[in-house]
This record gives C-alpha cells, sequence and structure tokens, in this order.
C-alpha cells in the first residue's frame, strides 16, 4: 500500500470517488436512462414505419406501373382493332361507291346512246322530209318547164 501512496493513490479519496460514482449511476439509471431509452425506441419506430411505408410504396409504384403498361398495351391494341375496322368499312364503302359509280356512267352513257339514236333518226326523218319535198319540188318544176 505504501507504493501506492507514494505515487498519490488515496484509497480513501478512491472510495468516495467510486461511491460518488454508482450515486451518478444510479441516478443516470433511474430517470435519464429511461427517457432517452424511449426517444430512442420512438425514433426506431419511426424509422421502421418510413421504411415499411416505402416499401409499401415502392410495390405500390410497380404495381401501378404494370396496370399502366397494361392499359397502354390494350390501348394500342383497341385502336389496331378500331384502325382496322374503319379500313374494312372505308374498303366496302369504297366498293359500293365505284360499283354506284360505274352504274351511273353506264346509264349515263346508255342514255347518251339513245338520245344519239334519237336524234340520228329525227336528223334521218327531217332529211328523208326535205329530200322529198326537194324531189316533189325539183319533178314539179321539171314539169312545169316541160
Amino acid at each position: 500500500m505504501e507504493i501506492l501512496s507514494n505515487i498519490g493513490f488515496d484509497w480513501q479519496v478512491a472510495l468516495v470517488n467510486f461511491l460518488n460514482f454508482l450515486i451518478i449511476f444510479w441516478i443516470l439509471k433511474k430517470y435519464v436512462f429511461p427517457k432517452i431509452s424511449k426517444i430512442i425506441s420512438e425514433r426506431k419506430e419511426f424509422i421502421e414505419k418510413g421504411v415499411k411505408d416505402s416499401e409499401e410504396a415502392s410495390v405500390l409504384l410497380s404495381e401501378v406501373g404494370e396496370k399502366k403498361d397494361k392499359l397502354i398495351k390494350d390501348a394500342k391494341i383497341e385502336a389496331s382493332e378500331y384502325v382496322k375496322k374503319s379500313q374494312e368499312s372505308a374498303k366496302s364503302q369504297e366498293t359500293v361507291i365505284v360499283k354506284g359509280a360505274k352504274e351511273k356512267a353506264g346509264e349515263i352513257i346508255e342514255k347518251g346512246v339513245r338520245d344519239g339514236e334519237d336524234q340520228k333518226s329525227k336528223i334521218i326523218d327531217s332529211a328523208q322530209n326535205d329530200i322529198s319535198k326537194l324531189a316533189i319540188l325539183a319533178t314539179e318544176k321539171i314539169l312545169r318547164e316541160k
């Protein structure tokens, strides 16, 4: 013990310091550590809730992305079908319109031919009447001269 007292170590001071340490430790354990522990556990729960919410949001985001992709795919398919139906409808209408136009053109041509034939007949009849009249007049003139 003398060696320790030679270097300045005092058992009484060490014992008082040890008792002070135990008292301070007991006070901290009784009043401070529970509050700090409560704050740490609340913070831990808050962080865990944030992580859980983040994971749920990530799952929801991926689900929304999948739904978006499916909706876009369905919309493209529906648009493609609509375009296809529109093209088929346009082709059928084109066929009907072309057929109608051909019939109308045929009717116009037939009418033109009939009208041409009628005018030709009228002209021929008129020419025959004129020729007949001229022949009669010429015959009468010849007969008068004789």
